[in-house]
């Protein structure tokens, strides 16, 4: 495990300059998507990177409800040639639908196919075999959890991780943090609210029901051989990395992974006082294990 710190980001350096218009033929835009999954339909749009391609993709994945979005990673990635897809889980935030957790397990899937098409590939400038998860929270562990199943995804980049299955165990056992738990479920879900859904009980009983299929722990045999990048916050008291990204990591290196990144941040959970810095760490890594300095050349890690 590492505490990584980087020097302050020059405000007058490459992170907020602007990007000169090398490709007039193909240049950087951004374009509203309609991704079907099941019938319906969820809601997103596309950075897409300046140059001809394939771009890298990365898949950025909101958490619960989705406050947090992390648009300004996504920005910060475009600028250096990956394209990003961004978009809400059914029943989120207007997406067609309802949510619940395995639906935002196949709502990833679904975003991964599109990308992986025909059309995406020729209309967005899409390496398929060079696709990313990276999420927030809720995001973090679809990132982690979907790449360890799926062979489409070359990397997975979790912030402020939230392990679902570890905390569906402590819900089982722990009155307190079950009525809590419940209780915030009841406020984003309804009339109104961020969330969709059958109702808050249906989550919390689906997400115990699940417990051990949901633990990341569970997954440790299939992730082994995947680069995972996970960054944490020194003052996420909802998620300590204690709890939830430290183990992870530890099991990673215990089954013989050497591509598992683990780094902590003085921040909170949206990590709001290093935004900067959090952009940095993830871009860094990025180019060292799906597209080094040398741009459009596959790294260690994609293929």
């Amino acid at each position: 495990m590492q505490s990584i710190r980087h020097e302050p980001v020059n405000a007058d350096g490459p992170a907020i300059a602007n990007l000169p218009d090398t490709d007039s033929q193909h240049p950087a835009a951004m374009v509203e998507l309609a991704i079907p999954v099941a019938g319906t339909q969820m809601n997103g749009h596309i950075y897409l990177a300046a140059g001809e391609g394939p771009h890298p993709t990365v898949i950025l994945l909101h958490g619960y409800p989705g406050n947090e979005r992390g648009l300004d990673l996504a920005q910060f990635l475009r600028r250096d040639g990956m394209n990003v897809l961004f978009f809400h889980y059914r029943g989120a935030w207007g997406s067609g639908g309802l949510f619940s957790w395995k639906n935002s397990v196949e709502d990833v899937l679904a975003a991964i196919r599109f990308l992986r098409s025909s059309s995406a590939r020729a209309g967005y400038r899409v390496d398929p075999e060079r696709i990313v998860l990276a999420g927030h929270s809720l995001g973090a562990w679809l990132s982690i959890y979907v790449a360890a199943s799926e062979p489409g995804v070359c990397a997975a980049v979790a912030m402020g991780l939230e392990n679902m299955g570890a905390d569906a165990k402590l819900y089982k056992t722990d009155t307190q943090e079950r009525v809590a738990w419940l209780k915030y479920l009841q406020a984003t879900v309804g009339e109104g609210r961020p969330i969709r859904a059958k109702s808050a009980e249906f989550l919390l009983e689906e997400l115990l029901e699940h417990a051990d299929q949901f633990d990341l722990l569970a997954q440790i045999d299939a992730l082994r051989d995947r680069p995972v990048l996970m960054v944490g916050a020194t003052h996420d008291w909802e998620l300590p990395v204690e709890e939830h990204q430290h183990p992870l990591a530890a099991a990673l290196l215990e089954a013989g992974s050497s591509s598992v990144d683990d780094v902590v941040l003085e921040a909170d959970h949206s990590f709001s006082s290093c935004r900067i810095e959090l952009c940095s760490i993830v871009l860094d890594w990025l180019k060292r294990h799906v597209m080094p300095v040398g741009r459009h050349t596959v790294a260690q890690g994609c293929s």
